[in-house]
């Protein structure tokens, strides 16, 4: 079983981050879940399946990162699922404005740059 599980998490490195490939028994295995667990996640808004090709559910690797963070938040830190909702909210808040900050930061440089520039051209 774990050789199965093994080559399995190697396959989620290989697969496109946003395409739903994998079936819930599948992704449950991989973020070390039961099918309940997966299913009240989903229940819980914490994550969204998606439809695959053939029209069954599918969850995509990103998904697999999430629910793996999931399962690690409520055995490391015993938190429950309002808990667990609350926590990756303000961690996605939290991401959001590391990605702000860091734009700011590039377009602030730029602007130094050229004021630099300009400045030169005065002296």
């Amino acid at each position: 079983m774990d050789k199965m599980v093994s080559s399995l998490r190697d396959h989620v490195i290989q697969a496109p981050p946003n395409e739903p490939i994998y079936h819930p028994s599948v992704a449950a295995t991989l973020a070390g879940l039961s099918l309940e667990e997966l299913e009240r996640a989903c229940e819980e808004g914490l994550i969204t399946p998606k439809v695959r090709a053939d029209g069954s559910v599918g969850y995509t690797r990103k998904d697999i990162y999430q629910l793996t963070r999931i399962r690690r938040l409520r055995e490391d830190l015993g938190l429950d699922w309002d808990a667990l909702a609350t926590v990756l909210h303000l961690r996605a808040q939290v991401l959001r404005m590391r990605r702000e900050i860091y734009l700011l930061q590039r377009l602030l440089a730029l602007q130094e740059e050229e004021f630099l520039k300009a400045l030169q051209t005065w002296i």
